[in-house]
């Protein structure tokens, strides 16, 4: 997650859509998107309100 937004900052600092990804030898392997950024974080996202919402049902089992 943290990758994820270091990387969308660097995007948004230099105005770019998409960034290299390399091997350890300068090799192009591919690209992330801002799109594969924002996937990612909705479905971080989807986890935290599943999160939220299970709190209140688990609350109501362990109190009388």
């Amino acid at each position: 997650a943290e990758m994820g937004t270091d990387l969308l900052a660097t995007m948004q600092r230099q105005g770019l859509r998409r960034l290299p990804v390399l091997d350890d030898d300068g090799r192009l392997q591919g690209l992330v998107t801002l799109d594969d950024l924002l996937a990612l974080i909705a479905e971080q996202m989807h986890g935290v309100v599943q999160a939220i919402q299970a709190g209140p049902r688990r609350e109501r089992r362990v109190r009388p």
